[in-house]
């Protein structure tokens, strides 16, 4: 590879991170922005909306109307564990062999 083609690549790489670094910025900026409702921070989340009604004092919210901002629910997700334990979430029913969501 020639010298030329080093500096034109090098060059290529670092506008390529810059506008990306950027593109990331707006993105999470928009996100600390985004207030959701029950039902679309359980889809986010990839819980139950029950899930979210028996942990609503636990999630950061706003209250009349419950809304959520997606930037602090990823905080309160990377400082819980929301896939606790699985023995604690999911109650196996050995008799009727079902499966309930606590």
């Amino acid at each position: 590879m020639s010298d030329i083609t080093k500096i034109i690549l090098d060059e290529f790489r670092k506008i390529v991170r810059e506008e990306v670094l950027a593109a990331l910025q707006e993105v999470k900026s928009n996100h600390s922005r985004t207030w959701v409702n029950k039902k679309q921070v359980a889809e986010y989340l990839n819980v139950s909306e029950s899930w979210i009604n028996q942990r609503i004092n636990e999630i950061p919210h706003a209250d009349r109307p419950i809304r959520f901002k997606l930037d602090k629910i990823d905080e309160w997700r990377e400082s819980h564990d929301i896939n606790e334990n699985i023995s604690e979430i999911i109650k196996v029913n050995k008799s009727k062999n079902t499966f309930r969501v606590t």
